[in-house]
């Protein structure tokens, strides 16, 4: 074209014009080592290039590539720069990318037509800026460069399509992850109950208990990390994997990632599928599933090897180049990294926070705590001086014992944000009520005040009013929720006052200080006009307004102090731990507390995010600086502080799980107090002479009022009995053992004739023989019906707090996958394969953990009944926990199993070791309305909706009187279907408020309440 050229790759002395004197440089030969200097003369019409042999150079073969690519790019620039013979047009100004981009940008150049293109790729699309030669009419047709700002959508259906698939299946990992999570925790919580002592299974032992305690931190943190990781990845997939070609070099590592991303998010499954339907297997979608969820799985742990590793490099990085001591070896880059972790968080910080006003130079080092003194004169102080910690270390008594020190001088700190010097501005047109009521506490906007396309005065009066509003509505929202949970009076108050106190209020007092800031510029404004225009509107320069964070340690440990603390935290925090582990939970767990210990001791210890914030640069990292590879370095290191090591989701997962822990703390801790019980003393009020019954011509409310269906052995082929029998018997298995024989003369002899007995020799012999520890864990009863030779167990179902964490234990998994189904797109796409998942969890059970399960004494226990052949008929029941447990249990052993209010077992199945075809032959459960117990898992084929008549305003106490223990739901049936041959209840009316029953035929004038006068009396009693 009309420019000339230098091709210095092939060493040419062709000339080239008007090369300007500046443009000295020295780069290094990636070919023979050498060192090439060009040197450029104004006036010379050639390129000398003198080449100086150094064969022993110690500059390294990376310093060399570095260089050479360093070159590569100055060489295209000095093209850039001779772009044009015409010296009239103005100079192109040279364009950086910040290492805030993922990605650096390509650079194409048009000769033809003078066009210079920076292309910056994005998740969706191409962010150009196009530099182009033209005529300007208003400069007398002289050439002017324009540059032009353009967005391309490159993403289509299809593409969409193919990343919202991977991501789908990435989120629904972050579910199973959590749910894995909460299943760890409970884990150990339960090892430290049995431990502690705190339930009947075995003696306090203080050293394993004390162990498995101090094992919670590094579980929190390092489950709190694989959730961040998690999300990263997630985040990473619907972006197309950009992230992870960040942390890849060359073309064909490129080429890998798409392709290796490509095989395990979509090829290998969809073979699998195809494979699957073409055979003819009917299970062809659950596993497909599996395949996809191994597959991911495999992507997310070879994403997180590759994000751990480079995050310990740029940290290996930055600590070795950080110190100018000349001494390298591994164990004193190491020793250097732990000292200066323990200073990091142990160190006395002194903290400011400013509101500063001033011009856009100043925002360039405002952040860094370096503004000047006009800054300083125009601001307002929000927050200041030393932390409360930081006065504590400050006394004289612990520099005498050697322990802490005061500085030399104090040493500024600096945060992420500080060091990327990234800002984001609010103009008129950026300006969103949304953004700014949603924006950190801590972010670094900076608000346009002056100047052209700045914050209007409505704007920032609506900005202030939207932050009052937003924290009002907040407290209402809050005050609304406790009411409809029905919580008392005071305590709702406490809760919100201390939420207003340390959630809304400091949100207000900033937002108080920024309306008092923004008020004085608003009032010195005699420009503006009644629609609202900006402030300074004629003035050319901007006026803004910012916040600045100062944190100066004034306190810091001593070398000997710090490896004292260095060898608490890794004798208490890990190792005492581990060996606890290693006593009492399977191989399995350990290894997990082994792996999860060691990846969150290195993450610690080796931080990168503790250099810059103790330096405030990152160009720490290797290589030579301006190079690409020193970029990408530095582009890595932006990437994994901010998105990984200090990203703002861990405190979001590190809360939910210490608020999973402390739920699970609450049940165990109230169980200390309570312990378990043998029975309630709660007894029954019978009315044989009263009753229940059906208008001619009404139709029966629920089709199983009159039985559960029929009943198949080998013996025997008869109808079940109906479903208040067994509602009836699961709530007798509350009923202290002393009562038991009155209660059952009352409801089957004296009504029908039937013969019912309490064979409590038969369960506790069976104990004896067979339970050598902890009899009272399992709690049944076993009613026999000699005249038929039935036997009916009934299990008691949760008591105390014990039992809930029973619950927990056993369906926690189930429940959180229901959830997590719930909540996700097209959620019972994952059904299939939740079953396999719920399963592979178990092998973190540990040995402690599994003595709780219930159904293996009860389905032992059954076992035997059957083999002693006394019975043609056996029939397990129980309400609550015990019906779960009668579930699986008649799953598992072939007998009817009846639950009332009973969590599920379908999801659980292989957990539990039982088949859909047995739950769905075997099992039926009574499901009452606003009963969320009977929700946990999913329900097999045969079940019973039925209506809860609570009169409870409050959804949580609603939510607990329909489940209660199985009264509320005896009585719903007996005023539904009839009582026929079964006693009416006192208890119905006088507790529950059903209608009364009418006397039967010959007992008209007997009275109601006289009758149920000792009901009335239990009630009173209850309540007091």
């Amino acid at each position: 074209g009309q420019n000339t050229e230098c091709c210095c790759q092939e060493k040419k002395k062709d000339c080239v014009k008007n090369i300007p004197k500046e443009m000295e440089e020295v780069k290094v030969d990636s070919e023979d080592g050498n060192v090439m200097e060009h040197c450029i003369q104004s006036d010379s019409t050639r390129i000398e290039t003198v080449f100086n042999k150094k064969k022993n150079d110690s500059v390294t073969d990376e310093m060399k590539n570095d260089a050479d690519d360093m070159e590569k790019g100055k060489d295209a620039e000095q093209e850039i720069l001779q772009d044009s013979d015409d010296s009239s047009v103005p100079p192109i100004g040279k364009f950086e990318d910040d290492i805030s981009l993922f990605l650096p940008s390509s650079m194409i150049r048009f000769r033809a037509s003078g066009t210079l293109a920076h292309v910056y790729p994005g998740p969706r699309g191409q962010f150009i800026i196009e530099e182009t030669i033209r005529l300007d009419a208003e400069n007398k047709g002289k050439p002017s460069r324009v540059i032009n700002a353009k967005w391309i959508e490159t993403s289509n259906m299809p593409l969409l399509f193919l990343r919202g698939t991977y991501t789908l299946f990435a989120v629904f990992f972050i579910g199973f992850l959590l749910t894995l999570s909460a299943e760890l925790l409970l884990n150990f919580i339960v090892n430290f109950t049995v431990e502690a002592g705190l339930s009947s299974r075995g003696e306090y032992k203080p050293g394993t208990a004390l162990g498995t305690f101090l094992a919670m931190p590094i579980f929190i943190y390092g489950l709190a990390s694989a959730l961040v990781m998690s999300g990263f990845f997630a985040i990473d997939t619907w972006g197309g994997n950009m992230l992870v070609k960040q942390f890849v070099s060359g073309e064909s590592s490129v080429a890998i990632v798409e392709w290796s991303t490509f095989f395990l998010n979509f090829g290998i499954p969809v073979l699998t599928l195809i494979g699957k339907v073409l055979a003819g297997d009917d299970d062809w979608w659950e596993v497909t599933s599996l395949v996809w969820f191994i597959c991911m799985l495999i992507s997310f742990l070879i994403f997180s090897t590759v994000v751990i590793w480079f995050e310990f490099r740029a940290n290996w990085e930055v600590t070795r180049n950080r110190f100018k001591d000349g001494d390298d070896r591994w164990f004193a880059v190491i020793a250097r990294a732990i000292i200066l972790r323990q200073r990091h968080l142990y160190g006395g910080v002194e903290r400011t926070t400013y509101l500063l006003r001033g011009n856009m130079q100043d925002t360039t080092v405002g952040f860094k705590g370096d503004h000047t003194d006009s800054q300083v004169n125009s601001n307002k102080k929000i927050t200041g001086g030393k932390t409360l910690y930081c006065r504590i270390v400050s006394w004289k008594v612990w520099e005498k014992m050697g322990m802490f020190e005061p500085v030399e001088a104090e040493e500024a700190l600096y945060t992420i944000e500080d060091v990327q010097n990234l800002r984001s501005f609010i103009t008129t047109y950026t300006w969103s009520l949304a953004g700014i009521y949603c924006r950190s506490l801590n972010s670094h906007n900076i608000a346009v005040i002056g100047g052209k396309q700045a914050l209007t005065k409505s704007q920032i009066l609506s900005s202030v009013l939207c932050t009052i509003l937003g924290d009002l509505i907040k407290v209402l929202l809050l005050v609304s929720f406790l009411v409809w949970l029905g919580l008392p009076l005071w305590h709702g108050l406490a809760i919100v006052v201390l939420i207003v106190i340390f959630f809304i209020y400091p949100s207000f007092y900033k937002s108080y200080h920024l309306s008092q800031l923004t008020k004085g510029i608003l009032n010195k404004d005699k420009n503006e006009d009644s629609d609202g225009v900006s402030i300074l509107e004629n003035d050319e320069s901007s006026d803004v307004i910012y916040q600045v964070w100062e944190r100066k340690r004034v306190i810091t440990l001593t070398n000997r102090f710090c490896w004292v603390l260095f060898t608490l935290e890794f004798v208490f925090l890990f190792l005492f731990p581990l060996i606890t582990n290693m006593m009492i939970s399977n191989p399995v767990l350990t290894l997990i507390f082994f792996s999860v210990g060691i990846c969150s001791g290195v993450r610690t210890y080796f931080n990168p995010a503790i250099i810059l914030e103790e330096t405030g640069t990152m160009d720490l990292v290797d290589g030579v600086k301006g190079s690409p590879s020193h970029w990408q370095r530095m582009s890595r290191l932006n990437t994994i502080t901010t998105k990984v090591t200090r990203s703002p989701l861990r405190n979001v997962w590190t809360g939910i799980l210490v608020t999973i822990l402390l739920i699970i703390v609450m049940l165990s801790a109230l169980s200390i107090f309570k312990g378990r019980s043998d029975g309630d003393d709660y007894y029954f009020t019978y009315l044989p002479q009263f009753e229940y019954k059906l208008q001619e011509g009404t139709p029966v409310p629920y089709a199983s009022c009159a039985s559960a269906g029929i009943l198949n052995t080998n013996n025997d082929t008869r109808q079940m009995r109906s479903l208040a029998d067994y509602t009836y018997l699961a709530a007798l298995a509350y009923i202290k053992d002393d009562r038991i024989e009155t209660e059952l003369n009352q409801w089957f002899n004296s009504s029908s004739g039937e013969s019912a007995v309490f064979e409590k020799t038969v369960v506790d012999n069976f104990k004896l023989k067979n339970i050598t520890e902890n009899k009272d864990i399992a709690v049944y009863k076993l009613i026999t019906f000699p005249s038929e030779k039935e036997a009916i167990v009934t299990i008691r179902g949760s008591n105390d707090q014990i039992d809930w964490m029973v619950d927990a234990k056993m369906w926690l998994g189930a429940l959180l996958m229901q959830w997590l189904r719930f909540f996700m797109p097209m959620g019972y796409i994952w059904t299939p394969m939740m079953h396999t998942l719920i399963e592979a969890m178990t092998i973190l059970e540990s040995n402690t953990a599994n003595d709780f399960s219930y159904y293996k004494e009860t389905t032992k226990f059954i076992q035997q009944l059957q083999e002693s052949k006394d019975y043609k008929t056996i029939q397990i029941t129980g309400h609550s926990l015990g019906g779960g447990v009668a579930l699986i249990s008649a799953a598992q052993t072939g007998v009817a199993g009846i639950g009332v209010s009973a969590p599920n077992a379908k999801l659980s199945r292989n957990k539990f070791g039982v088949s859909v075809e047995a739950l769905n032959q075997r099992t039926f459960n009574i499901i009452p309305d606003f009963d969320i117990v009977p929700r946990a898992d999913d329900v097999a084929r045969n079940f019973q909706k039925i209506e809860c008549r609570d009169s409870s305003k409050s959804f949580v106490q609603k939510m607990i009187n329909c489940h209660d223990t199985g009264r509320l739901q005896l009585c719903e049936l007996l005023y539904s279907c009839g009582t026929h041959n079964r006693p009416a209840l006192c208890d119905c009316v006088t507790e529950f408020g059903f209608p009364q029953p009418t006397p039967k035929k010959g007992y008209e004038n007997l009275s109601f309440a006289e009758l149920c006068a000792p009901a009335y009396e239990q009630l009173e009693k209850s309540k007091e």
